[in-house]
């Protein structure tokens, strides 16, 4: 195994109930502080270790989230290094979840980085058991709340654009048929329900068909 290999604890089972894994990746020698000996019985501390198995590659890191879908990674990195920013990267594609992120490094750039790959929140140390819980919950808060947005926005993204065709679709047929707004919608709206359509997907193939046409 290479230095710098990754440790993942991975826990099946957190209080109400939360899925989370532990990502440490550890270099030949490593201060006390971030020993995983020392992690693992923050998680018992605070509660959230139940079920525990560990595998050393980064490569497991992705494959172990898409298999439990956590809602916790938790990355202990002395340094943001490459491997550790893909690694975090690989996990939010897979299965986006709530990150902490344990470091000594102070540098901005990576700092900045992770926060945008969304870690949600860093550390400099290993915290006590009644930290970690605090941190951890504080991080799938933060996590679950941004997600709720990034849903929402989608929603609204998709409604907006749902309404641009049934507008241009109804301006086809006010066009086509000569009818006036109200009409050319209710037209539009009596053709959906004969053909047990959305509105959006009749909008569809009135445009189509119009293009076809042209």
């Amino acid at each position: 195994m290479k230095s710098g290999a990754l440790q993942l604890v991975g826990y099946d089972e957190l209080c109400e109930p939360v899925t989370a894994i532990i990502a440490a990746e550890f270099q030949q020698e490593q201060p006390t502080e971030l020993s995983l000996d020392k992690i693992k019985a923050a998680f018992v501390s605070a509660g959230l270790a139940s079920k525990l198995s560990v595998v050393r590659t980064f490569d497991a890191l992705a494959s172990c989230a898409a298999k439990t879908s956590p809602e916790l990674l938790t990355v202990v990195a002395p340094e943001i290094s490459p491997p550790v920013i893909a690694a975090i990267e690989a996990v939010q594609s897979v299965a986006p979840c709530a990150v902490i992120l344990i470091t000594r490094d102070t540098k901005r750039d990576p700092i900045r980085l992770v926060t945008e790959l969304g870690v949600n929140v860093v550390l400099n140390d290993v915290p006590d058991g009644e930290k970690l819980s605090l941190m951890s919950f504080l991080a799938v808060a933060r996590f679950r709340q941004l997600n709720n947005l990034r849903v929402e926005l989608v929603a609204t993204k998709t409604q907006l654009s749902e309404r641009k065709t049934i507008e241009r679709a109804k301006g086809i047929l006010m066009q086509r048929k000569s009818l006036g707004e109200a009409d050319a919608y209710r037209a539009m709206q009596k053709m959906a329900m004969d053909r047990n359509m959305r509105l959006v997907d009749l909008s569809e193939t009135i445009i189509s068909a119009a293009e076809i046409l042209k």
